[in-house]
């Protein structure tokens, strides 16, 4: 879907979604994190961008929401025009970055565009983490082939290493 941006304040939110439409960047914009877990219910997003002080559920009370369901993504990203929160604690919590309001708008896109990566990463780590002991075993025990540039493909099956007998899943 791309990127979520919650803000009460409509003309920023505006702003940042033409912003990021002009970049070739999909969004859509609410003004609550109710109305953003709405969203979050229908629809996958690559990173929530959000206001922390906003009326209904606040941005810090999003966050917590959406870490419960899955602590590595989407990435958050929390926007605020006060010293609401430190950014050790806004990392403790789960947020990606905190931004403090005014922000230069080329900063908010590159840090959004770095997030929506870095989820990319987040998504792979843990299944790299719990296969790498497996494949030292395997690659130890297996005739796998050298010649290709990396014998183990990861893909959303799992992994799969390529040997000289055949492909055998992991």
């Amino acid at each position: 879907m791309g990127i979520l941006v919650v803000d009460d304040e409509e003309s920023l939110r505006e702003i940042i979604l033409f912003e990021l439409e002009s970049r070739g960047l999909p969004g859509i914009g609410v003004a609550n994190g109710e109305e953003a877990l709405e969203i979050l219910k229908k629809e996958e997003v690559d990173v929530v961008v959000t206001d922390i002080r906003m009326p209904v559920m606040n941005g810090i009370a999003l966050l917590e929401k959406i870490k419960e369901k899955n602590p590595l993504v989407p990435p958050v990203i929390l926007m605020t025009g006060y010293r609401d929160i430190t950014k050790k604690i806004a990392y403790a919590k789960g947020a990606d970055c905190l931004i403090e309001k005014p922000f230069d708008l080329d900063s908010l896109i590159e840090v959004i565009l770095e997030s929506s990566k870095l989820k990319i990463e987040k998504w792979k780590l843990p299944c790299q983490k719990e296969i790498s002991s497996i494949l030292s075993m395997v690659t130890e025990t297996v005739d796998y082939e050298t010649s290709s540039k990396n014998p183990v493909i990861f893909g959303r099956g799992g992994a799969y290493l390529r040997t000289n007998i055949e492909k055998r899943r992991l």
